[in-house]
């Protein structure tokens, strides 16, 4: 107890000494202020230095705010005295360092000192309060403490409520013509038009509007004024403007002008706007944003014009490159392999991507130098094709489930999976289902379940052999956003060649995988189709290659198909296979089993001819699931082709190309009875064609080549191809290595 009151008696005498001697001690004060957190030229509040005791002597004050940037010159700084001080030079300013220096001289013993007009950029330094640090060059000291708060909190400068007043046009016609923009500031005295310390132009609040359709025309009003006092936001020309402008811009910009209340007073404009169709009218739907202006950087310091902030857009309404339109999954990722997806948008307008990336659990995936949700931009014919951990940081582990949302519902995704010796690729689905058949085999086959849904998902999986005979049941839950992945051994303690089907409660998204370390082999699973024709697009056997056709009746009558092999030329090659299959059946077999093939190879396509039903006066066809599997087993490569239903006019293969040692097979084929023509394109990622093809088919006709023929050239990895047809046309592609060792396929998506 003596020492500590021998200290503090010290201590006391110290500054008593030095208030005695040509020494101040100053006692600093701040005032609280607000700041907007997206300006790049915030006003701190006024710093005053109160001398308390002692004798002031000639020294420096120093004002630091680092690691903040001081974004104004030292002219627009003011400094005002209490009693005899005076500056002794000219205030400067370090803008980088952060630091002001104010010179002060006058042998005081009483009176303040206040700086004011310091402004700080603060736009992205994720701040939440500014603290001034000062310290005296000279004998001068500053006691109790040596900082304060100079902005005590960082609001948004400017709210916007989505548009409920909204205009109607249907068909063309206009039914109402008015709509309204409610914004306001984010807090009181957010808006200034003052032109004190450097300030050279009011807030600004600036309407940008996107995806405007043809024909339509917005009339902006020249001025409004707040609800609360007469302040007004007053457009730049000082007139109404319309939008779309001559030059075709469609933003407009109003000036804020204060009222004797604003610094105190919440200020809230109401925009009303109205519409009108001139022409045809598009059939985009607009997007409205606000923001504060100016907008610019702190690029270069100090800025000439003040305010400026961050661009920060805040949607009122939502129209085309806003709205989700579509949404791919693909769920079942490996962590130990390479997972790329390919995404391509073939339309004639820009789509707006969110990606996210879930652990199994139906959690977000999240860490350090981890980017999830990722957000993209494709404009027209543009594509991407990125690997996982590039996309969302190499430290991403646990990924399970990649989903993938589109302001365009054109956006086509293909997700490619490799390793050394192995590579698959399999569409991105965005059809959830209620229930689904799998073809499964005794190959490690494993089951991959997506819930999509915001609430858990129950569902029944039942294993069948061959013959349709239940072997095994059992119940699954997915929790909401989560995903389960299970071998055949983990569901139901047995692994056969068969197939399993699944019914759930809610609609989930299933893919499957399987093959052994050497092989991989995927497919998105999708509910069963009817159709009057489906076709095998190709198959190769002999030569070193197998192919097997696997087929499962879902539907509840005994089945008979007419498989009928058709040469490259498109002729029918006798005699045609009839298949049966008993309700909930399943055939596997071998291509040269059911045709009876001869030796060496042997190429084409199968036209398989699906039974008619008829009900009363309705005509239906069988429910089929299917696939072709092909394969060099002396290598041990394999891939799955989905059987085609469905033909398409135009339609895009993604993730196109090959690098050294590959190749890239297009087949095409014509099922129906005239003559087409398939027109090709490859487009790189930016949408620029690069090459193009043209390919006659005559009726019925299959045309296989290689990339390189078709283009007389090498195609990039990474390169997008579209296959117009002047009539519908099968097509589909497989990948490979030269040595027979890896194979993965793609059908044409559209």
């Amino acid at each position: 107890m003596f020492y500590r009151v021998a200290i503090l008696i010290s201590l006391a005498l110290v500054l008593d000494s030095k208030s005695g001697s040509a020494q101040g001690i100053f006692e600093p004060i701040a005032f609280s202020t607000t700041a907007t957190s997206t300006g790049y030229a915030e006003l701190l509040s006024p710093i005053q230095l109160l001398l308390r005791s002692g004798t002031s002597v000639p020294a420096t004050l120093v004002i630091d705010v680092s690691p903040l940037r001081i974004a104004n010159s030292a002219s627009n700084i003011q400094v005002t005295f209490v009693g005899a001080f005076s500056l002794s030079g000219a205030v400067t300013v370090q803008a980088e360092e952060g630091r002001v220096r104010v010179p002060i001289t006058g042998t005081v013993t009483f009176g303040s000192i206040r700086v004011e007009g310091i402004r700080v950029a603060l736009a992205g330094t994720g701040a939440t309060s500014v603290t001034g640090r000062l310290s005296w060059e000279g004998l001068n000291y500053v006691h109790p403490t040596n900082s304060v708060i100079a902005i005590n909190s960082l609001k948004t400068g400017l709210a916007a409520d989505p548009i409920v007043d909204r205009f109607v046009i249907s068909n063309g016609v206009v039914h109402d013509n008015t709509a309204s923009i409610v914004t306001r500031e984010g807090f009181a005295s957010a808006f200034t038009d003052s032109t004190q310390f450097g300030q050279t132009t009011a807030t600004r609040v600036r309407i940008r509007i996107s995806d405007m359709p043809s024909g339509l025309i917005m009339r902006f009003p020249a001025s409004v004024t707040a609800g609360e006092t007469s302040a007004s936001l007053a457009t730049l020309e000082g007139a109404e403007v319309v939008l779309p402008r001559t030059d075709g811009g469609k933003e407009v910009t109003y000036r804020f002008t204060s009222a004797s209340t604003s610094s105190v007073t919440l200020e809230t404009f109401t925009i009303a706007f109205t519409v009108a169709v001139q022409g045809t009218l598009g059939t985009s739907q607009p997007t409205i944003e606000v923001s504060l202006a100016p907008i610019g950087s702190a690029a270069a310091l100090p800025l000439t014009t003040i305010p400026q902030y961050a661009e920060e857009n805040l949607t009122v309404l939502e129209g085309s490159s806003r709205t989700i339109s579509k949404t791919l999954y693909w769920t079942g990722i490996d962590g130990s392999l390479q997972n790329r997806v390919f995404l391509a948008n073939p339309s004639s307008s820009v789509t707006n991507l969110t990606l996210d990336v879930f652990n199994a659990a139906g959690q977000l995936i999240a860490g350090s130098n981890i980017t999830n949700p990722v957000q993209l931009s494709l404009s027209a014919n543009q594509s991407t094709d990125r690997t996982l951990t590039g996309l969302f940081g190499s430290s991403a582990a646990g990924m399970a489930t990649l989903r993938v949302r589109s302001t365009n519902a054109d956006l086509l995704g293909l997700a490619t999976t490799s390793s050394t010796g192995l590579a698959e690729s399999v569409p991105l689905v965005s059809q959830a289902i209620p229930g689904f058949t799998a073809a499964v085999s005794n190959e490690g086959t494993r089951i991959h379940i997506f819930n999509p849904a915001s609430g858990a998902a129950t569902g029944t999986l039942v294993l069948r052999d061959a013959n349709g005979a239940v072997v095994s049941t059992r119940i699954v839950t997915v929790g909401s956003m989560a995903s389960v992945t299970r071998t055949l051994p983990d569901l139901f303690a047995a692994d056969i060649n068969g197939y399993v089907s699944g019914t759930f409660d809610q609609t989930v998204i299933v893919f499957k995988t399987f093959g052994p370390s050497a092989s991989l082999n995927a497919a998105a699973v999708g509910a069963p189709v009817s159709a009057a024709t489906m076709f095998v697009p190709y198959f190769a056997s002999g030569g070193g290659y197998v192919s097997e056709v696997n087929i499962i009746n879902r539907s509840d009558e005994t089945v008979t198909i007419i498989a009928e092999r058709r040469d490259p030329a498109g002729n029918s090659v006798s005699p045609s296979a009839l298949i049966t299959l008993p309700v909930s059946a399943q055939v596997k077999a071998n291509v040269s089993d059911i045709f009876a093939l001869p030796a060496g190879l042997v190429t084409g396509y199968i036209r398989l001819v699906m039974p008619i039903f008829q009900r009363g006066p309705f005509v239906s066809y069988p429910s089929i699931q299917g696939e072709v599997r092909i394969s060099t087993p002396d290598s041990g490569a394999s891939t799955l082709i989905p059987l085609s239903a469905y033909p398409l006019q135009d339609g895009y293969i993604l993730a196109s190309g090959s690098a050294s040692g590959t190749y890239q097979g297009i087949v095409l084929v014509n099922p129906g009875d005239v003559a087409a023509t398939a027109a090709l394109q490859v487009l790189d990622s930016s949408g620029s064609v690069t090459h193009t093809a043209s390919v006659p088919l005559t009726p019925g006709q299959e045309v296989a080549r290689i990339v390189s023929d078709l283009f007389s050239g090498s195609v990039p990895e990474g390169s997008l191809i579209r296959v117009t047809g002047t009539a519908p046309l099968v097509v589909t592609s497989i990948t490979g290595t030269n040595g027979l060792t890896e194979l993965r396929s793609s059908p044409a998506l559209r």
